[in-house]
C-alpha cells in the first residue's frame, strides 16, 4: 500500500485507494504502520488539493486516537477542520461524520444535551443525502443504535445494528462486525433473546470470516462475545474457557489503554461464571487482581470520569455479588454497598446483578426511598423490588405481619410490566411472592405459582437463584401431596453445600423446619 500511494497522482485513483484504506485501519487499529499510511495519504491529498478526500482522511486519522481526556483537545481542532473543509466543498457525508465525532466528544465531556443534538444533526444530514457513500452512513446509524441503547435500553437499536452488521461483514470491516455483534448481543442477553443470541455467535464464527487470520485484539474481542455468549446459554465451563482466552490476549496488550476496558470487564464476567459454579474462592481471586488496578490509578490514567465510573459500577456490583456469598455478613462490605448505592443512582446496572444487591445489601428506609425516587433506566427497571423492600420495613412498626406479606404481594402484583422484563426478572418477582405465601402459609398457592418454571429451569442464569426456585417447587409440591417433595428439598440443599452456597443452604434449612413444624402442628 505504501508503494501505491507513491504513484497515485489524480484525486479519482486517491478515492478509491481511501475506501481500501478505511478496512485496512479498521482491522490494523492503533499500529504505527496504520498510522504512517494515513499521514502519508494526508501528505498526498493536500498536494494534489483533494480536500473530500482530506476530509475523509482526518476522520480515519481520528479513529486511531485512543480516545482519552489528553486526547480531546486534540479530536475537537481535527474535527474542526473536518466540519469547515466539508461546508466549504459542500460534502454533506464530510459534515455528518464531523457531527458523530462531535457526539462522542461531548459524550466524553459529560454533556449529554450537547452530544446528543450533534448526533440529531448527524442523523438528519446523513438521511437527507440524495446520494452518500455507505461507509459514512452506517458509521452515523451505527452511533445512533448505540446511544439509543445506552441512554434509553431500547431494543429497537437491534434492528438498526443489524443493518450495520450486514454491512460491516460484506465489506470487510471485521473489527466493527465484532464490535456491532458484540452489542448485539448485549440487547439480546438484556431483553432475554437467546436464539438471536445464540445466531450472532453462529454469526462470528461463520467461515465467511477468517478467523484465524484476524489480528489478535479482534480475536480477543471475539473470544469475549462468544464467552458471554455461552454464559447466557449457561454453558459456563464454556464460557469461562473462552473468556480465558481472552484475559490472555488482552492482558498481553494491557499496557495500551484501549484493552484495559475490555481486560476489566473479562475478568468481572470471569468472576461472576466461577462465583455461579460455586468456585468462590478463585472468583475472588480476580476480584483482587481488578481491586489491584484500581488501586493504581490505571483507570484514572486512561480514562474519563465518565467510562471510569461506570467500569468501577459494573465491577463493584459483581464485587459485592461474590464478596456476600464468601463473607457472608454484609457489614463488613459497607463502603462498597455505600458505593453501589451512589452509583446505582447515575450508572447502568445489570438488571440481575442490581437486584441481587437490594436484595441483600440491607439498605434502610432512606436509601431505598431515594433509589425509588431516582429517574434512572436501571432502576425504573427494578422499581417493585425496591417497592417490595421498602414495604417489608413497616413490619411491627405500622401494620401486622400478614398485612405486611399481603402488603408485599401487592406491591410485586402491580408491577408496571413492559416487554423490557426479562425472564429472570419475572422468576424474581415469583419467587418473591411465593416467599410471602409462605409467610401467611397459604402454601397450596405456591404450587401453581412456580409449577411454570418446572421445565424452564435451565434459563434462570444465576446458579443460586435457581437452586431456590427448585427447593421452592417442592415447597409447593410437597403441600399439594407429593411425598417425594422432602427428598428433593434435600437435594437442593445437597447443591447448595456443592456450590459453596451457604447463605442459601441456612435459609433453605430454615424453611424445612419451619415446614417440620407446620406439619407437627397439623397431627397434634
Amino acid at each position: 500500500m505504501i508503494q501505491k500511494i507513491n504513484i497515485i497522482s489524480i484525486k479519482e485513483d486517491l478515492q478509491r485507494y481511501i475506501r481500501v484504506l478505511r478496512i485496512f485501519a479498521s482491522n490494523n487499529k492503533f499500529e504505527e504502520t496504520t498510522i504512517e499510511l494515513i499521514e502519508e495519504t494526508i501528505d498526498k491529498a493536500k498536494m494534489i488539493d483533494d480536500k473530500k478526500s482530506l476530509v475523509d482522511l482526518i476522520e480515519l486519522k481520528i479513529s486511531q486516537i485512543e480516545h482519552l481526556n489528553d486526547s480531546i483537545n486534540q479530536i475537537s481542532e481535527m474535527m474542526m477542520l473536518m466540519r469547515n473543509l466539508s461546508l466549504e466543498i459542500n460534502y454533506s457525508d464530510g459534515l455528518a461524520l464531523s457531527y458523530n465525532i462531535e457526539w462522542y466528544i461531548e459524550k466524553i465531556k459529560g454533556n449529554k444535551s450537547k452530544s446528543k443534538r450533534a448526533l440529531d444533526f448527524s442523523i438528519k444530514i446523513i438521511s437527507d443525502c440524495k446520494e452518500y457513500v455507505e461507509y459514512s452512513y452506517f458509521v452515523c446509524y451505527y452511533s445512533y443504535a448505540v446511544e439509543l441503547w445506552l441512554e434509553e435500553n431500547n431494543p429497537q437499536s437491534s434492528s438498526i445494528l443489524e443493518k450495520c452488521v450486514d454491512f460491516f461483514r460484506k465489506k470487510g470491516f471485521f473489527r466493527s462486525l465484532v464490535q456491532a455483534l458484540s452489542i448485539l448481543f448485549i440487547i439480546y442477553q438484556e431483553t432475554q433473546n437467546g436464539k438471536s443470541a445464540l445466531k450472532t455467535t453462529q454469526n462470528l464464527l461463520s467461515s465467511k470470516i477468517p478467523f484465524d487470520s484476524l489480528p489478535r485484539d479482534i480475536q480477543a474481542y471475539s473470544y469475549y462475545f462468544i464467552g458471554l455468549s455461552h454464559k447466557l446459554q449457561l454453558n459456563l465451563l464454556l464460557a469461562e474457557k473462552y473468556l480465558e482466552k481472552a484475559r490472555k490476549i488482552f492482558k498481553e496488550k494491557l499496557e495500551k489503554s484501549i484493552y484495559s476496558f475490555y481486560y476489566i470487564h473479562v475478568l468481572s464476567n470471569l468472576s461472576t461464571i466461577l462465583a455461579l459454579q460455586g468456585k468462590m474462592e478463585q472468583a475472588l481471586e480476580l476480584i483482587k487482581e481488578v481491586e489491584n488496578l484500581l488501586q493504581t490509578g490505571y483507570l484514572s490514567k486512561y480514562f474519563d470520569p465518565t467510562s471510569k465510573r461506570q467500569i468501577t459500577h459494573s465491577f463493584n456490583l459483581v464485587n459485592f455479588y461474590v464478596k456476600s456469598r464468601v463473607y457472608g455478613k454484609t457489614n463488613e462490605l459497607t463502603k462498597l454497598i455505600n458505593d453501589i448505592y451512589k452509583n446505582s443512582k447515575v450508572n447502568y446496572s445489570n438488571a440481575v446483578m442490581l437486584t441481587e444487591f437490594l436484595l441483600n445489601a440491607n439498605l434502610n428506609i432512606e436509601q431505598l426511598m431515594e433509589l425509588k425516587n431516582t429517574n434512572n433506566n436501571s432502576l425504573e427497571r427494578v422499581r417493585h423490588i425496591i417497592g417490595f423492600l421498602i414495604e417489608k420495613t413497616k413490619i411491627n412498626t405500622e401494620i401486622n405481619k400478614d398485612q405486611n406479606n399481603l402488603n408485599c404481594i401487592k406491591t410485586i402484583q402491580q408491577r408496571f410490566k413492559t416487554n423490557k422484563m426479562t425472564f429472570i426478572e419475572k422468576t424474581y418477582a415469583d419467587l418473591l411472592i411465593a416467599q410471602q405465601l409462605f409467610s401467611l402459609k397459604r402454601f397450596a398457592e405456591i404450587h401453581p405459582l412456580l409449577k411454570r418454571y418446572e421445565k424452564q429451569l435451565h434459563r434462570i442464569e444465576v446458579l443460586e437463584l435457581r437452586i431456590f426456585m427448585e427447593a421452592f417447587i417442592q415447597v409447593g409440591a410437597y403441600n399439594s401431596g407429593d411425598p417425594l417433595a422432602p427428598a428433593l428439598q434435600y437435594m437442593a440443599i445437597k447443591k447448595c453445600r456443592t456450590h459453596g452456597f451457604s447463605r442459601l443452604e441456612n435459609i433453605l434449612l430454615d424453611y424445612l423446619q419451619m415446614l417440620k413444624q407446620d406439619a407437627l402442628r397439623l397431627m397434634l
